[in-house]
């Protein structure tokens, strides 16, 4: 299947807010705004991936300095600088009107607008992470946690903002004959303050068993699911899998074509890891996007996030966003 180009939108360029320091991670939020998180030491989570394994990244005992920077409607907000032991801060996100929540490896806080710790709790080894407006997190795990530790155990998990567990996915799912439980997490898109949509790979109840019982979509209304969908693996002669961050608009996703970003490689355009890919929820036939820049070049290798219909593509150097509102079927 060839590539069509598929313009999409710079949001930033990392050189003209950085200063230099390495970017940890862009988390879109409620507000429609993007929060970047900053690290002055090199930080194994990096969007510019350290090749070879030969980065000396700081020790437990170390003190490595962060800094925020919120993308919004109007000019980049710079939020509190943080210092902490070792590079085991993973997320920063704006909680509208009432400070940033931290996630860590382990654990969250959230932060007055200066800085000054409200609260915290933990999270388990969590894997993607979003927020909604009223500061709930939303997070899901893999597998080797899943099968082993709580609260891991739930898949998927929604914490209020003082650290109460809201939702344990797999516990409902149990009590379902029809949705399947998560055994290893692969997306989250927090849509709006009721609606979120998951992906995961999946254990199928028998009485639900797809034909292709490898991965599944889940759009939940509060905490309950609604509509479950067996992933729709193939787009042409392309494999997708895993599922990975996704956007979705109407009945259709927005997906990179591999949920592993740009992991240890560097792909080329050619490469699935380069591709978007837009495709049904149930039958019919996805398409193959290249996404380009402003010249019609090739973005580059990138590590997508999707948060209702926009799917955020952070390059080495950029920040872009594709709507799959906007994209023609």
């Amino acid at each position: 299947m060839i590539a069509m180009p598929l313009p999409v939108t710079r949001l930033a360029t990392f050189a003209d807010i950085a200063g230099g320091w390495n970017v940890v991670a862009c988390a879109p939020g409620p507000d429609g705004g993007t929060t970047i998180l900053l690290c002055e030491a090199t930080h194994f989570q990096q969007v510019a991936p350290v090749l070879g394994w030969t980065a000396q990244w700081a020790k437990a005992d170390e003190r490595v300095r962060y800094r925020i920077v919120h993308l919004g409607a109007g000019q980049p907000e710079p939020g509190p600088e943080l210092v902490d032991g070792g590079s085991e801060l993973y997320s920063a996100h704006r909680l509208p009107g009432h400070g940033w929540l931290m996630t860590f490896e382990r654990e969250a806080c959230v932060l007055a607008d200066d800085g000054a710790e409200r609260v915290r709790f933990g999270i388990g080894r969590a894997g993607n992470r979003q927020v909604t407006a009223d500061g709930r997190l939303w997070c899901d795990y893999g597998d080797e946690e899943i099968f082993v530790s709580q609260p891991e155990d739930a898949g998927i998990s929604c914490f209020e903002p003082d650290g109460r567990v809201a939702l344990h996915f797999n516990d409902r799912a149990e009590r379902t004959d029809w949705v399947p439980a998560v055994w290893c997490g692969a997306g989250i898109n927090v849509a709006s303050g009721d609606e979120t949509w998951v992906s995961y790979y999946a254990s199928w109840p028998v009485a639900a068993s797809p034909a292709r019982p490898s991965h599944a979509v889940v759009r939940l209304r509060g905490y309950d699911a609604k509509e479950v969908w067996a992933w729709p693996a193939r787009c042409g002669d392309a494999n997708l899998s895993p599922s990975g961050p996704f956007a979705v608009a109407g009945d259709r996703i927005l997906v990179q074509g591999s949920g592993h970003g740009l992991g240890s490689r560097d792909p080329d355009e050619a490469h699935p890891h380069a591709r978007l890919y837009l495709m049904p929820l149930g039958e019919g036939e996805g398409r193959e996007f290249l996404p380009v820049d402003e010249r019609g070049a090739w973005i580059g290798p990138f590590r997508a996030e999707g948060r209702g219909s926009r799917l955020f593509l952070a390059t080495t150097s950029a920040l872009f966003v594709a709507d799959a509102a906007t994209v023609e079927a």
